[in-house]
């Protein structure tokens, strides 16, 4: 087997190649985790934004005009067994908190200022017996009961599964590289070989 020096216009070429190679295919990477985390972001802000409308939707006026939130028994249910994941907190005023799930949280979210048609983004740290730490937004929402500010807010180790599906796919990634460029050094000394 003949050896290619490493000072030969082969070998330079081989070289350029695996560096090109690398270089292309991290950026390609970068550029791909950098897609996946910002679609994982912009699926739980929608998926925010919806259950913050759901509950806007269960407020019903009673004969008397007096404002309460109806959830069905499934989405209560899902509420009370989610440990503290998912939180809410439904404002019909500056102060008046028609609900709240857990009921400290409604205490927080009546400080703040009413909601807008544009979310605003909050974060929480070191929230309730837990000490959890919360992503959430507030949004104005129509109701039958008028415009309410709704809160809701999720844990941020809820999303755990997808980053560790993430962190999977760039350990896969980081083997499976060295190999691709192994591979086409070798189909390139085979292809380009001097006689």
């Amino acid at each position: 087997m003949n050896v290619v020096p490493l000072r030969s216009l082969q070998a330079k070429l081989a070289l350029r190649l695996a560096a090109l190679y690398v270089a292309a295919t991290a950026i390609a990477v970068a550029i791909l985790i950098y897609q996946a985390y910002e679609t994982a972001d912009t699926l739980n802000d929608r998926e925010l934004s919806s259950r913050a409308a759901d509950l806007a939707r269960y407020v019903a006026v009673d004969f008397a005009g007096a404002a309460g939130l109806e959830l069905p028994p499934a989405l209560a249910a899902s509420y009370q067994t989610s440990s503290d994941t998912d939180i809410f907190a439904v404002r019909r005023g500056p102060d008046a908190v028609l609900a709240a799930s857990p009921p400290n949280f409604g205490e927080v979210a009546a400080k703040w200022p009413p909601g807008t048609d544009d979310p605003s983004y909050f974060h929480l740290k070191d929230f309730g017996s837990e000490g959890r730490e919360y992503y959430g937004l507030t949004v104005v929402q129509s109701s039958a009961a008028g415009p309410l500010s709704v809160s809701v807010a999720r844990a941020a180790d809820a999303d755990v599964l997808v980053h560790s599906l993430l962190r999977e796919f760039v350990l896969d990634v980081g083997w499976i590289i060295p190999l691709l460029v192994i591979a086409t050094l070798v189909w390139a000394r085979w292809q380009f070989k001097v006689p």
